[in-house]
């Protein structure tokens, strides 16, 4: 073989690959990429065990007071009031502490903290992301719920918005924008005649200003 011909097959050679090249990035790009997986916490869950630590000391305190003191007493002693009170109060903090919430491509798992079990929402199920007002005695907050086609709801057990805290309700938004944006990528929120025939039902949260 010549050179002017090594040289021609070498160019043609270098031509295929630029073009192979150019068709696999504009497939590549023209696809879009699932989201990806998210994870949520108490954005405070530090603090929040800290000061289970401190309960933990307070009430075991307050037991060893009401424990030695004398039976005829006992109920009245502040340390056996304070006893009782730590010990309601602790699994109150644990329970916010520990709760988690995963989002990812299969659907979304929530559980609180104490819970003995995830609850769990696959995409295919869920017919609507909405934010729903949720009374506790603490007051009042607002959720994520995912609700299923079966009717039941599946709340967030994190993250949580508070109305006298703008800051919670824009992380909420946020949140519920990732929610969102999983379901549909997944195929939820089409409207009738797009294929699965779901109807979209997805409430934003409303920031108080």
């Amino acid at each position: 073989m010549t050179q002017p011909t090594r040289r021609k097959t070498t160019g043609l050679a270098g031509v295929v690959l630029v073009v192979l090249a150019g068709v696999l990035l504009v497939r590549t790009g023209g696809r879009e990429r699932p989201p990806r997986p998210v994870t949520y916490r108490h954005p405070r869950r530090g603090r929040l065990y800290a000061w289970a630590g401190v309960v933990v000391v307070v009430a075991a305190l307050g037991w060893c007071g009401f424990v030695s003191a004398d039976a005829d007493h006992a109920a009245d002693r502040p340390l056996g009031a304070t006893a009782w009170g730590m010990s309601a109060v602790l699994p109150m903090l644990l329970h916010r502490a520990g709760a988690v919430t995963v989002v990812d491509a299969r659907g979304v798992r929530t559980r609180g903290g104490l819970a003995v079990r995830r609850r769990f929402a696959p995409w295919p199920e869920v017919t609507g992301v909405t934010v729903k007002l949720t009374h506790r005695w603490d007051g009042a907050v607002h959720r994520v719920v995912a609700v299923r086609a079966d009717g039941r709801a599946v709340p967030l057990a994190t993250p949580v918005g508070y109305a006298w805290r703008p800051s919670s309700m824009a992380a909420l938004g946020a949140a519920h924008a990732r929610v969102v944006e999983h379901w549909e990528a997944a195929g939820g929120g089409q409207t009738p005649g797009e294929g699965t025939g779901r109807r979209t039902r997805v409430t934003k949260p409303s920031v108080p200003r």
